[in-house]
């Protein structure tokens, strides 16, 4: 799933600096561009060099409960790869823990791996205003597999409209598209300016190194730009 936008990286900022990067970034409907160097998912790399779109609507539904529906589209520049997907989240925020679950359907053209449907679950923990946690696990039902992962993340404020992101993490899958066990060392590092009220870029880096052989695939290095609009 792409989702690798500005909602996403907001996904990791602790709660009171999510609140002043609100005061910068409107949230509600987000729709972004990008271009990154490779297209990499949970350790498999899908394409090259890839322009993506994506629109996020957020809503909130009652105190503490809030509504995500998604859609993306991604398509390599030479053509050899595409996809396609949407996406419905609901999660509940609490004073340092944020629950949530969704169902996620992605179509594929020309890549590793096929379609994906899943459902997935995952738990925020904010213990300081810098430090975050999060715990992903899903249910892939085309491939009739598991997978989860453990990140961390680090945030700061560096001026009134710029925000540091790094996260990295380990992932583990049980027969998602024929893969067990161990999988990836992940992370990403990404620096978030607000232009206006409405508009921000965010040029990002990242790696996935994996943590067993797997034939035909070799450990990523990638960076790319997200253009993000806000209403």
């Amino acid at each position: 799933m792409l989702r690798l936008s500005s909602l996403l990286i907001l996904t990791f900022l602790p709660a009171n600096l999510l609140a002043e990067v609100e005061e910068e970034i409107p949230l509600g409907v987000e729709v972004v561009t990008g271009l990154r160097s490779d297209y990499v998912y949970r350790g498999f790399q899908l394409g090259g060099t890839t322009l993506d779109a994506q629109l996020e609507t957020e809503i909130v539904i009652t105190d503490g409960f809030v509504l995500n529906l998604g859609g993306w589209l991604a398509s390599e520049l030479s053509d050899d790869f595409w996809e396609g997907g949407g996406y419905v989240e609901v999660h509940r925020e609490f004073e340092k823990i944020s629950l949530g679950g969704g169902f996620t359907h992605a179509s594929r053209d020309k890549t590793v791996i096929g379609d994906t449907t899943e459902a997935s679950l995952h738990l925020n923990y904010f213990p300081t205003n810098w430090l975050d946690f999060r715990f992903l696990g899903s249910r892939d039902f085309e491939s009739d597999g598991w997978y989860s992962s453990f990140e961390s993340g680090l945030s700061h404020r560096l001026g009134e409209e710029t925000f540091f992101l790094l996260t990295s993490g380990l992932s583990w899958s049980d027969g998602f598209n024929d893969r067990d066990g161990w999988n990836d060392f992940f992370g990403r590092l990404s620096l978030t300016y607000a232009v206006s009220d409405t508009v921000s870029i965010t040029p990002f880096a990242g790696w996935s190194l994996l943590l067993r052989d797997h034939e035909g695939d070799d450990d990523s290095l990638f960076a790319g730009v997200w253009f993000e609009v806000f209403f």
